[in-house]
């Protein structure tokens, strides 16, 4: 296709394309601009019937708080005397405030007198209009606390305008009498009389109504949601459109649907806009096409040809010294230009690659790399460097013209990777021959070239001797140990893996030995590193000692051996061998002029009895080993599957337990913290239980140890902290009396820096006042870094938290360092409290606990109290708080809440004499 049809079909899609485009644009505009004049206007007569409705509901409730505030109303809900009814409640009276229904409700919620327009006076409830005064019979409670309220009531009569006011005297004092309860019918003159009003056409519907039509049940399904939703703008026809919005009751359900409904006279002219700018953007764009079109033929097109047609004789001559003829100054003319600039690199790279050839010559031999250039088809060799004549001991004319596979290169006559084997590119080690007979190896790249239109093979060679020494090296410490030299984990993998094959084929046994150091960092702590290492060493020596030249030791990392045993006649032997390598380790080490003692716990796993594989082997000693370290250590276990189980129960367990959070499976419990004689709930403990989907409830004994040792203590701690803020927070906006709420702090998470950061985030997060939270600190946790502890536990007060110490007793607190301690409370532990009634040593503790605590300003709980006389003990000694079984156990949240409504605990259930 020639360029003057593409440019014209170009021309021609462009503008069909912008012309689509631009009307499109334009259509979504206008069309959107007209459906939005249109929305807003159905949007604006909703508006007014809402506020037609309201306006009358103002009205009404105007007039009943004006009834609701008379002395003589305040009178008759009191006596219900006959003259009140007689003065104010005939029809006529009720019809000149626009009313048909009128009620009157005392504070217990009994109706005092019903009416409803022209029905017989009665103060009973007449049945035809039950319905409206079971409704606002629920707003009774608002009322007497001060509320006024106005609304809807949706009835089998239809809907009621309503409004509610507290019966206060003239002066609006209290307290209420009841409530006066004043509504209108919405009858259909009224939705006339509100459709005249909006100048709109209306209807309105009950949303419980069965015969609901289908345009009301569609608008209201998606009105649902929200107190005041937007309308719901919806075509009626061709001719009308509608809006519906939802009012809601008194309750702030949906109780009646409305449908506003104009003329779409801005939908009809806006389709008559748009189809007169449619017929002018098809004769605007198909004029601007052949407009273009011209121009571009004209100005473009032509000179294009001529161009074309003047290179294509120049590459027919081949005649690079001939010049394209330049028109103008335009991009054709800057093209024709940039063409003879090319014509003059051609021309002038000509010279230069003729000056390129003679110093190919002085470049080869330069490099410090072989260089060989192979005829392709002969395989002669055409061209070769320096480097290359001294790597292989021969001349320039020993080499050039003869065949390469006689001489230099390394790969047979018929195999060449590049002309016999197809290869493109061959990048291999090789040996290279040398006229001496010595082999060189080297790193060997062939690669094929045209040189001067003739194919060729371009090889070099780079002497690697010295790295393959290196190598060698490199190989050794790969799969050495750096510190004993013995074998490492690789290279015992390795050997392992041929043992294995060996004794598959003869039908005979291989062990595996994992040795671990008992307690071996506690050396690496206490005399550093170098120590040590060199314990190592000497353990190395000795274990390598204690074996057959047959086996093999390794050490895989850290101060973990492994041992291979081969041709074992049976299992007793390898028993043998490792009581003989705990003999070994027994005599003292001397390490930097200390004598240290080393014990080992070893696991053993048999092949083919234990496992199959290398990986089997390993595994199944290393839970032999484990299980070893948990008998005590320093002694040896064989593999068994019941050992398997345990630890598979274990690891199943500490899965379970890494997901338990993100699941949700943790809850809390709350035991009371009481104030005797009262029984009064004063204070709460959280305490952590895990729901598990299988086991069960299960308490912190059964996991939290666990949590401990996997690093999972951290991400839980956080969790119970915020859970019990939260919940606490829950209880307040319940409406119940706030309480402490106690949070245990395990020794890992209370020495973690970022502690002050989680309670506060958890603070902040909760809204819960700083102090109702108290976090519970072991005396031991204390111990461990007093430093520390001090430094944190006046962070956490600056916070404005409550610090209890917890269990105290049973550490070693001075009543120095408890002085120190910016504490607020102080736990008994309830080990004492078992024994004060038989022991009088525990009973002396927990009388001197109670008077430290007192004589500090402390306050002081007893914990664990499970019997009448531990809690006879604690009173007759000044401790009025309590926590333990006697009183209740740990509770779920919805227990505390009743506890916490019922103010204190049933004191009939605690022998309190």
């Amino acid at each position: 296709m020639s360029i003057r049809r593409k440019t014209l079909l170009a021309t021609l899609f462009a503008v069909l394309g912008a012309g689509i485009a631009v009307f499109a644009a334009s259509r979504c505009i206008l069309a959107r601009g007209f459906a939005s004049i249109e929305q807003e206007s159905v949007g604006q007569a909703v508006e007014r019937v809402r506020l037609a409705i309201a306006h009358e509901l103002d009205i009404l409730a105007t007039t009943t708080g004006d009834w609701a505030n008379w002395d003589d109303t305040y009178q008759f809900v009191q006596d219900r005397n006959a003259r009140y009814v007689k003065s104010n409640l005939s029809d006529t009276s009720i019809a000149n405030v626009n009313a048909d229904l009128v009620l009157y409700f005392g504070r217990d919620g009994k109706t005092v007198y019903a009416r409803r327009l022209n029905a017989a006076p009665d103060a009973g409830v007449d049945g035809s209009y039950q319905n409206e005064v079971v409704q606002v019979r629920a707003l009774l409670d608002k009322c007497l606390r001060g509320s006024a309220i106005s609304g809807l009531v949706a009835s089998p009569d239809g809907l009621v305008l309503v409004a509610a006011r507290p019966i206060l005297t003239s002066e609006q004092t209290g307290p209420p009498m009841g409530m006066l309860v004043m509504g209108r019918h919405v009858s259909s003159a009224e939705v006339a009389e509100l459709a005249r009003l909006t100048l709109t056409r209306l209807a309105l519907r009950k949303t419980r109504d069965s015969h609901l039509p289908e345009d009301f049940a569609g608008a209201l399904n998606s009105l649902k949601g929200g107190n005041q939703p937007a309308p719901l703008v919806s075509p009626l026809s061709a001719d009308r459109v509608a809006g519906y919005s939802v009012l809601r009751d008194i309750h702030g359900l949906p109780a009646a649907i409305i449908r506003a409904d104009i003329p779409r006279d801005v939908h009809q002219q806006g389709d008559r806009a748009m189809l007169y700018f449619s017929l002018a953007l098809v004769i605007s764009m198909a004029a601007f096409g052949v407009a273009i079109n011209w121009l571009l033929e004209r100005l473009v097109t032509s000179r294009l040809s001529s161009l074309t047609a003047t290179i294509r004789d120049i590459a027919a001559s081949s005649d690079t010294s001939e010049r394209v003829v330049v028109e103008g100054r335009d991009e054709l003319a800057g093209l024709a230009t940039t063409l003879n600039l090319m014509l003059a690199a051609i021309e002038r790279s000509e010279d230069a690659l003729r000056e390129n050839e003679a110093r190919l010559r002085t470049v080869l031999d330069s490099v410090q790399t072989g260089i060989m250039i192979v005829d392709a088809e002969t395989h002669e060799v055409v061209e070769v460097n320096e480097t290359a004549l001294e790597m292989s001991g021969n001349t320039r004319e020993q080499l050039v013209g003869n065949l390469c596979h006689k001489y230099i290169c390394p790969a047979e006559q018929g195999k060449c990777p590049i002309t016999d084997l197809g290869q493109n590119i061959d990048s291999s080690e090789r040996i290279l021959l040398t006229r001496d007979g010595r082999d060189v190896p080297v790193i060997k790249r062939a690669v094929a070239i045209s040189l001067g239109g003739r194919a060729c093979i371009l090889e070099s060679f780079l002497d690697i001797t010295d790295r393959k020494r290196s190598e060698e090296a490199f190989r050794f410490q790969a799969y050495h140990d750096g510190l004993t030299g013995l074998p490492n984990r690789q290279r015992f993998q390795e050997g392992l893996t041929e043992a294995i094959a060996h004794a598959a084929g003869n039908d005979s046994k291989v062990a595996v030995l994992l040795l671990d150091l008992d307690r071996f960092k506690t050396i690496n702590d206490t005399l550093g590193h170098s120590a040590g290492d060199k314990l190592l060493q000497a353990v190395a020596g000795r274990l390598t000692a204690c074996l057959r030249t047959s086996d093999a030791v390794a050490r895989l990392g850290g101060d973990e051996f492994a041992l291979l045993l081969t041709d074992i006649q049976d299992v007793e032997s390898t028993a043998s061998l490792a009581r003989r390598l705990r003999e070994g380790l027994k005599p003292p080490f001397w390490v930097d002029g200390v004598d240290l003692h080393a014990t080992a716990s070893i696991g053993i796993s048999v092949f083919p009895r234990d496992g199959a594989t290398v990986e089997q082997l390993l595994q199944r000693a290393d839970v032999a080993l484990y299980h070893a370290k948990d008998q005590g250590r320093d002694t040896y276990r064989h593999y068994a599957s019941w050992i398997d189980a345990s630890a598979r129960a274990r690891l199943t367990l500490e899965n379970d337990l890494r997901r338990a959070l993100d699941r949700g499976e943790f809850v809390l419990h709350y035991q009371p913290q009481v104030r005797i004689p009262s029984v009064q709930v004063v204070g709460l403990e959280a305490l952590l239980r895990w729901q598990h989907p299988e086991m069960g409830l299960l308490m912190p004994g059964e996991f939290l140890p666990l949590a401990e040792e996997t690093g999972l203590m951290q991400p839980i701690g956080e969790w119970v902290v915020g859970e019990a803020c939260r919940q606490s927070r829950l209880w307040q906006d319940a409406g119940l009396q706030p309480v402490k709420i106690a949070v245990n702090l395990a020794a890992s998470q209370f020495r973690q820096q970022r502690l002050t950061r989680v309670v506060e985030r958890a603070l902040k997060d909760t809204g819960l006042s700083p102090d109702l939270l108290e976090l519970e600190i072991t005396e031991t946790a204390v111990m461990m870094n007093i430093g520390m502890a001090a430094e944190l536990m006046a962070r956490l007060k600056a916070v404005g938290v409550r610090l209890c110490l917890d269990d105290f007793g049973v550490g070693n607190t001075s009543l120095v360092r408890l002085k120190q301690f910016p504490i607020d409370t102080v736990k008994v532990d309830g080990s004492f409290l078992r024994t004060v009634e038989t022991n009088p040593t525990d009973a002396a503790i927990v009388s001197a606990i109670i008077g430290i605590g007192e004589s500090l300003g402390l306050l002081v709980i007893g914990e664990g109290v499970e019997t009448p006389g531990q809690m006879r003990f604690l009173r007759e000694r000044g401790c009025e708080t309590m926590q333990g079984f006697l009183f209740s156990q740990p509770v779920s949240p919805p227990e505390v809440a009743r506890m916490l409504r019922e103010s204190s605990l049933r004191a009939e259930t605690i022998p309190l004499a």
